[in-house]
């Protein structure tokens, strides 16, 4: 007799490595995707389709399959467990005062000022391509020309020099928020100098706005500029003509400062802005 073979093959996806199967009340088998079940001899073709299970030369099997997943397994609390805050910021700051582990020395004027390479390398890529680069430093002592011992503390010179960004504008911040009519001249200077442009917007904003304007113009810092960078002069207080344009009502005395400095600077005649007729100050 010819018979019609039945063989199930696992093709599912996933998680799923196995499926365990049961037949006619027998015991349980695991049945997985290298493995395929069925029976050979299922069913005599002729009694096959005499009993009319075959339509249009196809047999449909009806399976019951039952999907039985693992258990959720949660472990228990964790007791909450008290832990010191980290320290590592700590040690890094006792690395400036532990000179036994510095491997690099600074030499300004005669004085040294140990430090680590890796700790210069991490914080500044001026000092990492000195200390690692191809142009890196063959000896641990490295000679600083152009600064003087007490300039090191001069923290907003130093952040520059060397690339520390966030200290630079940390410094800026602080400038800022210290203007005096005896300081804003020299600040200003040294913004201009390092490239400090919010540093330098806030001396301008200071100096257009303040009202001891005298008390500037005769501050030794003023005076130490205006000798040393006359042509940064001229163009400071273009700047400072446009910005006290902007304001509805300009003060006598500070538009009488604005022209005599501005010809005192080199520049012949105040900005097209300002004109002053009959003693009075009107911004056109």
């Amino acid at each position: 007799m010819d018979y019609v073979s039945v063989y199930l093959e696992l093709k599912v996806t996933g998680e799923a490595r196995s499926v365990r199967w049961l037949i006619d009340g027998s015991t349980s088998r695991v049945f997985s995707s290298t493995f395929s079940w069925g029976h050979p001899r299922f069913m005599g073709r002729r009694e096959l389709e005499a009993a009319g299970f075959v339509r249009d030369d196809r047999l449909t099997i009806e399976c019951v399959i039952n999907v039985v997943q693992d258990p959720v397994v949660t472990a228990g609390d964790a007791p909450e467990l008290e832990h010191p805050p980290s320290n590592i910021l700590d040690h890094l700051a006792g690395l400036v005062d532990d000179k036994d582990t510095a491997d690099v020395t600074f030499v300004v004027q005669g004085e040294e000022f140990p430090a680590h390479r890796a700790v210069l390398a991490m914080r500044s890529p001026v000092f990492k391509a000195e200390l690692y680069g191809p142009l890196k430093e063959s000896n641990a002592r490295i000679a600083v020309d152009g600064m003087e011992p007490a300039m090191i503390l001069h923290l907003l010179e130093a952040a520059d020099r060397y690339d520390v960004e966030r200290l630079k504008l940390i410094c800026e911040l602080m400038l800022c928020k210290s203007l005096t009519v005896d300081t804003v001249a020299a600040t200003l200077a040294m913004a201009d100098q390092h490239h400090c442009q919010k540093l330098k917007e806030a001396c301008v904003e200071f100096l257009a706005t303040s009202k001891k304007m005298e008390g500037v113009l005769e501050s030794q810092g003023y005076r130490k500029i205006k000798l040393s960078c006359p042509s940064f002069m001229v163009d400071l207080w273009e700047i400072i003509g446009r910005k006290m344009a902007s304001y509805p009502v300009i003060p006598k005395t500070r538009l009488g400062f604005l022209e005599s400095e501005m010809v005192r600077s080199g520049r012949v005649e105040p900005p097209a802005q300002f004109c002053s007729t009959s003693g009075t100050n009107t911004s056109i």
